[in-house]
Protein backbone atom coordinates (compact mmCIF):
# COMPACT_ATOMS: atom_id res chain seq x y z
CA UNK A 1 0.00 0.00 0.00
CA UNK A 2 1.64 2.93 -1.17
CA UNK A 3 1.56 6.17 0.86
CA UNK A 4 0.19 3.92 3.94
CA UNK A 5 2.48 5.50 6.11
CA UNK A 6 1.88 9.17 5.53
CA UNK A 7 0.23 11.25 7.74
CA UNK A 8 -3.34 12.57 6.84
CA UNK A 9 -4.11 16.23 6.71
CA UNK A 10 -6.05 17.54 9.87
CA UNK A 11 -8.62 20.26 9.65
CA UNK A 12 -6.56 22.86 10.76
CA UNK A 13 -3.53 21.91 7.83
CA UNK A 14 -6.62 21.64 5.26
CA UNK A 15 -7.99 25.09 6.27
CA UNK A 16 -4.32 26.67 6.02
CA UNK A 17 -3.98 25.28 2.50
CA UNK A 18 -7.05 26.45 1.29
CA UNK A 19 -6.55 29.63 2.38
CA UNK A 20 -3.07 29.50 0.44
CA UNK A 21 -4.89 28.76 -2.80
CA UNK A 22 -7.51 31.03 -2.73
CA UNK A 23 -5.16 33.98 -2.19
CA UNK A 24 -2.66 32.79 -4.71
CA UNK A 25 -6.77 32.30 -6.98
CA UNK A 26 -6.95 35.78 -6.05
CA UNK A 27 -3.54 37.56 -6.80
CA UNK A 28 -3.11 35.89 -9.96
CA UNK A 29 -7.01 36.92 -11.51
CA UNK A 30 -5.46 40.93 -10.05
CA UNK A 31 -2.36 40.17 -12.79
CA UNK A 32 -4.59 39.25 -15.08
CA UNK A 33 -6.87 42.11 -14.91
CA UNK A 34 -3.36 44.04 -14.55
CA UNK A 35 -2.42 42.35 -18.26
CA UNK A 36 -5.44 42.43 -19.91
CA UNK A 37 -5.67 46.55 -19.22
CA UNK A 38 -9.00 45.63 -17.26
CA UNK A 39 -7.37 47.57 -14.76
CA UNK A 40 -5.89 50.33 -14.75
CA UNK A 41 -2.19 50.79 -14.47
CA UNK A 42 -2.19 53.80 -12.33
CA UNK A 43 -3.98 51.81 -9.70
CA UNK A 44 -1.21 49.20 -9.19
CA UNK A 45 1.78 51.55 -10.65
CA UNK A 46 3.76 53.60 -7.51
CA UNK A 47 6.24 54.89 -9.92
CA UNK A 48 4.78 56.30 -12.70
CA UNK A 49 6.92 54.85 -15.34
CA UNK A 50 5.22 51.20 -15.65
CA UNK A 51 2.59 50.22 -18.90
CA UNK A 52 1.44 47.54 -19.56
CA UNK A 53 1.48 47.49 -23.38
CA UNK A 54 4.92 45.71 -24.08
CA UNK A 55 4.32 43.29 -20.69
CA UNK A 56 3.29 39.66 -21.89
CA UNK A 57 2.68 37.65 -19.15
CA UNK A 58 1.28 37.59 -15.20
CA UNK A 59 4.82 37.74 -13.62
CA UNK A 60 5.77 40.95 -15.45
CA UNK A 61 2.75 43.13 -13.98
CA UNK A 62 4.36 43.93 -10.66
CA UNK A 63 5.45 47.66 -9.82
CA UNK A 64 8.93 48.40 -8.70
CA UNK A 65 7.79 49.85 -5.29
CA UNK A 66 6.07 46.67 -4.11
CA UNK A 67 9.06 43.76 -5.22
CA UNK A 68 11.41 43.07 -2.78
CA UNK A 69 15.09 44.81 -2.95
CA UNK A 70 14.28 48.22 -5.42
CA UNK A 71 13.45 50.38 -2.34
CA UNK A 72 16.91 49.56 -0.66
CA UNK A 73 18.79 49.62 -4.07
CA UNK A 74 17.44 52.94 -4.61
CA UNK A 75 18.06 54.26 -1.26
CA UNK A 76 21.71 53.02 -0.64
CA UNK A 77 24.22 55.22 0.47
CA UNK A 78 26.39 55.18 -3.02
CA UNK A 79 23.04 56.35 -4.90
CA UNK A 80 22.41 58.97 -2.68
CA UNK A 81 25.82 60.24 -3.03
CA UNK A 82 25.16 60.43 -6.40
CA UNK A 83 22.12 62.30 -6.46
CA UNK A 84 20.89 65.68 -5.95
CA UNK A 85 20.01 65.98 -2.28
CA UNK A 86 16.20 66.91 -3.21
CA UNK A 87 15.76 64.50 -5.82
CA UNK A 88 13.59 61.64 -4.15
CA UNK A 89 13.94 58.38 -6.68
CA UNK A 90 10.36 57.28 -7.63
CA UNK A 91 11.31 54.57 -10.02
CA UNK A 92 13.76 51.58 -9.95
CA UNK A 93 14.68 53.12 -13.83
CA UNK A 94 15.77 56.87 -12.53
CA UNK A 95 18.14 54.92 -10.68
CA UNK A 96 21.91 56.44 -11.57
CA UNK A 97 23.15 52.95 -12.54
CA UNK A 98 20.13 52.00 -14.74
CA UNK A 99 21.04 53.53 -17.68
CA UNK A 100 24.78 52.48 -18.11
CA UNK A 101 24.12 49.21 -16.65
CA UNK A 102 20.83 47.97 -18.89
CA UNK A 103 20.56 50.50 -21.58
CA UNK A 104 23.58 51.16 -23.05
CA UNK A 105 24.52 49.00 -26.37
CA UNK A 106 28.85 48.67 -25.85
CA UNK A 107 28.34 48.12 -22.28
CA UNK A 108 25.62 45.22 -22.79
CA UNK A 109 28.17 43.79 -25.26
CA UNK A 110 30.44 43.60 -22.89
CA UNK A 111 28.75 42.59 -20.10
CA UNK A 112 27.39 39.60 -22.81
CA UNK A 113 31.02 38.48 -22.88
CA UNK A 114 30.81 37.21 -19.21
CA UNK A 115 27.16 35.75 -19.17
CA UNK A 116 26.75 32.13 -18.93
CA UNK A 117 23.98 29.69 -19.27
CA UNK A 118 22.35 27.28 -16.55
CA UNK A 119 24.73 24.64 -18.57
CA UNK A 120 27.74 26.69 -18.04
CA UNK A 121 28.42 27.68 -22.31
CA UNK A 122 29.04 31.12 -22.97
CA UNK A 123 25.93 32.84 -23.60
CA UNK A 124 25.70 33.55 -27.51
CA UNK A 125 23.44 35.57 -30.16
CA UNK A 126 21.11 33.56 -31.82
CA UNK A 127 18.71 36.45 -33.15
CA UNK A 128 18.87 39.59 -33.44
CA UNK A 129 20.67 42.34 -31.68
CA UNK A 130 18.04 44.32 -29.87
CA UNK A 131 16.75 40.41 -28.81
CA UNK A 132 19.84 39.86 -27.49
CA UNK A 133 21.08 43.15 -25.81
CA UNK A 134 17.28 42.54 -24.13
CA UNK A 135 18.36 38.98 -23.04
CA UNK A 136 21.38 40.96 -21.70
CA UNK A 137 19.68 44.09 -19.94
CA UNK A 138 17.16 41.75 -18.42
CA UNK A 139 20.24 39.57 -16.63
CA UNK A 140 22.64 42.98 -15.81
CA UNK A 141 19.00 44.42 -14.02
CA UNK A 142 18.38 41.25 -12.06
CA UNK A 143 22.24 41.64 -11.28
CA UNK A 144 22.35 45.26 -10.28
CA UNK A 145 19.24 45.36 -8.15
CA UNK A 146 20.43 41.85 -6.77
CA UNK A 147 23.46 40.67 -7.13
CA UNK A 148 24.85 37.19 -8.48
CA UNK A 149 21.47 34.85 -8.18
CA UNK A 150 23.08 31.41 -9.43
CA UNK A 151 20.25 29.19 -11.42
CA UNK A 152 17.55 31.54 -9.27
CA UNK A 153 15.75 33.47 -11.72
CA UNK A 154 13.25 36.84 -10.86
CA UNK A 155 10.83 38.55 -13.07
CA UNK A 156 11.33 42.86 -13.50
CA UNK A 157 9.24 45.26 -12.66
CA UNK A 158 6.79 46.33 -15.51
CA UNK A 159 8.86 49.66 -15.42
CA UNK A 160 11.93 47.83 -16.45
CA UNK A 161 10.75 45.74 -19.38
CA UNK A 162 8.88 48.86 -20.43
CA UNK A 163 11.94 51.01 -20.87
CA UNK A 164 14.29 48.03 -21.93
CA UNK A 165 11.81 46.83 -24.50
CA UNK A 166 11.31 50.33 -25.66
CA UNK A 167 15.01 50.99 -25.94
CA UNK A 168 15.97 47.48 -27.61
CA UNK A 169 12.60 46.96 -29.56
CA UNK A 170 11.10 44.08 -31.60
CA UNK A 171 12.09 43.48 -35.43
CA UNK A 172 9.31 43.38 -37.71
CA UNK A 173 9.09 39.30 -37.72
CA UNK A 174 9.85 39.14 -33.65
CA UNK A 175 7.80 39.06 -30.82
CA UNK A 176 8.54 39.26 -27.18
CA UNK A 177 8.89 35.96 -25.20
CA UNK A 178 7.99 37.64 -21.49
CA UNK A 179 9.32 35.93 -18.41
CA UNK A 180 9.56 32.05 -18.55
CA UNK A 181 10.74 30.63 -14.74
CA UNK A 182 11.62 27.28 -16.35
CA UNK A 183 13.86 28.44 -19.07
CA UNK A 184 16.89 26.21 -20.21
CA UNK A 185 19.04 29.08 -20.22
Amino acid sequence: MAYADEPLADEEWLKKYEEEVDETNKIEQELRERLEGSVQVDSWCSCGNCSRVVLQNLSECYCCQVLDGYKEAMCSESVLEDIQPETALRCITQHPGFGPVCLQKWSLHMAGERVKTKAKQRYRQTGSDESYLRSIAYREFTRFVYGFLGNKRIPLPACAYTVIRKQFPVGTDETYTGFELNEDD
